[in-house]
C-alpha cells in the first residue's frame, strides 16, 4: 500500500503536497496569544442558566474527572473550573487568543494550612514529573502521529503546562528537574549558597542529610513570634518558641551553647530537619558558621541536644590540640 506524504493538505481542488514555508506559515497562524487580562473574581451567574448543561456537567462530567475516566486527564474537578476550560478552548480555537494566566477555577484545588490560612496545594512527585513531561511537545508526538489528537490540541496543552509551571515559579515555589523530588517552597540549595557565600557551601547539608525547611530565617522573622504561616508549624516544633530574637541571633540562652560558637562567624540561621530514620520529627536552629580558618561547620539546636556536624572525610584535624576529631559532637544541656 503506497504511504501518503506527511505534509498531505487539503484544497478546493483536492489533496495537494504543501510546500515547507506553507506549513510553517499555517503553525504560525496557530500561534496562541496569551494577552487577555485576568482581572478580580466576580459573583457566579453561570448556575442560574442553562440547566440541562449545567446537570450534564454535575452528573456526568465532574464524576468522571473525579473517578479518573474521563478521557481528558487536564479537566478540572469544578463546575465554575469545567465552563472556563471549555470557554478558553473555543476562545483560542476561534481568537487564537487566551488568558494571560491560568485562571483560578483551572488551577489546582487549594486547602488550608493549620491556621485556616489558605495555600496551594503542593505537587506530588508524579505530578510534577507529568507537569514538566507535558510541557513539552514530545510527550504528544505518538498521538499527533496516530491522530489521537490534533497537533493544535497538542499545542493547546503543552502551552497549558508551562503556563501552569510558570504560575507556580512566579508563586516562589521550586519545581525541581529531578524525578526523585517534588515541588517545593523554595530551592534550599540556592538560597543557602546564596546566604553563607561559598560555591560548595551546600555540600554539608547533604552529606549530613539536613533538609532545610525554613530559610533564612531572619528574612520572614523581624518581630518576636511573627513568621509566614507556612513555617509555623516547624517553628513551634523548635525551640524557637520560647526564645527572643536576640537570644537566637547571639545563642547566648543557654551557657553550654557557647563553646560551640568560639571563633566562629555565623553566616546563615535556618531551621532544619534530619531527614533519617527515627530523627525526623525534630526541628533544629540550625547556624551555618565558619571559623577562622575557612572551615564550615553547622551547629544544630534542638529541644534538648546541641551538635556540631563538619564537612567530611570522618575526621578532621584540630590544630590545637593535633588530633583528629569526628565529624560530629553531640551533647544534651
Amino acid at each position: 500500500m503506497e504511504t501518503l506524504p506527511e505534509n498531505l493538505n487539503v484544497g478546493h481542488a483536492g489533496l495537494y503536497v504543501g510546500e515547507e514555508d506553507e506549513i510553517n506559515d499555517m503553525e504560525e497562524d496557530n500561534m496562541i496569544t496569551a494577552d487577555i487580562p485576568l482581572i478580580e473574581m466576580g459573583k457566579p451567574t453561570i448556575q442560574k442558566y442553562e440547566l440541562g448543561i449545567n446537570n450534564f456537567i454535575k452528573n456526568t462530567i465532574i464524576p468522571a474527572v473525579k473517578n479518573k475516566t474521563a478521557s481528558n486527564p487536564d479537566l478540572p474537578a469544578t463546575f465554575v473550573g469545567i465552563w472556563v476550560y471549555y470557554l478558553t478552548q473555543g476562545i483560542e480555537r476561534d481568537f487564537n487568543r487566551t488568558w494571560d494566566g491560568i485562571p483560578v477555577s483551572m488551577r489546582k484545588k487549594t486547602d488550608l494550612d493549620s491556621s485556616g490560612n489558605t495555600k496551594q496545594r503542593l505537587y506530588s512527585k508524579k505530578e510534577k514529573n507529568d507537569l514538566i513531561a507535558q510541557g513539552s511537545y514530545e510527550y504528544y508526538a505518538n498521538d499527533v502521529k496516530n491522530n489521537i489528537i490534533t497537533q493544535e490540541e497538542a499545542f493547546r496543552r503543552m502551552t497549558d503546562k508551562i503556563k501552569e509551571k510558570t504560575l507556580l515559579e512566579e508563586q516562589g515555589y521550586y519545581v525541581s528537574p529531578k524525578k526523585t523530588e517534588g515541588v517545593m517552597r523554595f530551592n534550599a540549595e540556592k538560597l543557602i549558597t546564596q546566604a553563607n557565600g561559598m560555591e560548595t557551601g551546600y555540600k554539608i547539608y547533604k552529606s549530613h542529610h539536613i533538609e532545610i525547611v525554613c530559610p533564612n530565617l531572619f528574612n520572614v522573622y523581624e518581630t518576636d513570634k511573627k513568621y509566614p504561616p507556612e513555617y509555623r508549624n516547624h517553628i513551634e516544633k523548635t525551640i524557637l518558641k520560647n526564645l527572643t530574637i536576640e537570644e537566637v541571633k547571639t545563642h547566648k540562652a543557654n551557657e553550654k551553647w557557647n563553646k560551640f560558637f568560639t571563633n566562629k562567624d555565623i553566616l546563615g540561621i535556618h531551621i532544619g530537619k534530619i531527614k533519617e530514620s527515627g530523627k525526623m520529627k525534630e526541628r533544629y536552629i540550625v547556624y551555618d558558621c565558619i571559623d577562622k580558618d575557612g572551615r564550615q561547620s553547622l551547629v544544630l539546636i534542638g529541644n534538648n541536644t546541641i551538635m556540631e556536624l563538619f564537612r567530611q572525610p570522618n575526621k578532621i584535624l584540630d590544630k590545637a590540640t593535633n588530633t583528629y576529631k569526628s565529624h560530629e559532637h553531640i551533647e544534651t544541656y
